[in-house]
């Protein structure tokens, strides 16, 4: 018995030692690139107010007889998408682009008050398009954030086109879990885990490059807004509301994406028999960040009915 108490305080001692200096080192790892990077266009967004939150966005691309909206996933944010239209020609492509922060993610805020569902973000952002003086729009969603366009396609005729790149299943219950705060700050957002974590989206790694301004913003988030994301639930999906979307839709999947596979392009057609849709080939969840070239041509040709 005593060996075996031994034991087990030697192993409580040597996992705590272990997570304190994963901990540390990582947070200092954070800091340096942090620090790296304060002069870098990650900090070059503006913002508008809504209900009291500032939301992020950047503007893209400044002029255009169209607009596109860009909304990004899950821990993504509007810098992802800072060079995706680099090699367009924008008098050819005539459409302002502006990629904008959900709340909770990104530069905008992330209030402890706020309802963490797709819903109320999505109401978040037309009041913030409203505020920016777009009067109508294209939209783009990428992975929750084609959830969170969808809803904002449902509820607003402002949106006259709406485009699809790699969305989460139509009618993906999520139960309401909690997971304590703590877990989330020592592991979620830890920088070697959470690199671990990103680079199972594309199919090959990313440059750290890539990854590092997405972690120091991701390291802004506190841990129990990440909490709330696990506990605030929709109880509405796309497949319930879908058929309130008669607009123009353009839907695409990488075809190596693991997260959100390929197949569930079919689902997505019968819900919307207009849709146009293409997969990217050798592109995993991440499809602008992998095929960016191949990404904003479809995009491009979408929006100019080429």
């Amino acid at each position: 018995m005593k060996k075996l108490l031994k034991f087990l305080k030697w192993l409580f001692l040597s996992t705590l030692v272990f997570i304190l200096v994963f901990f540390t080192a990582s947070e200092i790892t954070i800091a340096v690139f942090a620090r790296q990077a304060s002069e870098s266009p990650l900090y070059d967004y503006e913002t508008v107010e809504v209900d009291g939150n500032s939301i992020a966005y950047r503007e893209l691309i400044s002029e255009g007889e169209q607009t596109l909206v860009i909304v990004h996933g899950f821990l993504g944010s509007s810098y992802e998408y800072v060079d995706l239209f680099k090699n367009v020609d924008d008098e050819a492509f005539n459409t302002r682009v502006i990629a904008i922060d959900t709340p909770g993610f990104g530069m905008s805020d992330k209030p402890a008050d706020y309802l963490y569902t797709s819903a109320n973000q999505a109401s978040t952002l037309l009041k913030a398009t409203a505020t920016m003086g777009i009067d109508s729009f294209a939209l783009l969603g990428h992975s929750m954030g084609g959830e969170i366009a969808q809803h904002m396609a449902a509820t607003s005729e402002r949106v006259e086109k709406l485009l699809l790149l790699d969305p989460v299943a139509p009618d993906a219950e999520i139960e309401s879990v909690r997971v304590p705060s703590v877990l989330l700050r020592v592991f979620f957002q830890n920088y070697w885990l959470q690199r671990l974590g990103f680079n199972t989206g594309p199919v090959e790694p990313l440059p750290r490059e890539t990854f590092r301004p997405a972690m120091i913003q991701n390291h802004s988030i506190p841990s129990d807004i990440l909490q709330q994301f696990s506990l605030e639930v929709d109880t509405e999906y796309p497949i319930d509301f879908a058929e309130k979307i008669d607009i123009p839709v353009f839907i695409a999947y990488g075809s190596l994406d693991t997260w959100a596979p390929p197949e569930l392009l079919d689902t997505y057609l019968t819900l919307y028999p207009q849709a146009e849709s293409a997969i990217i080939e050798g592109a995993g969840h991440l499809p602008y960040l992998e095929k960016p070239e191949i990404t904003s041509r479809l995009i491009v040709n979408f929006l100019n009915n080429d």
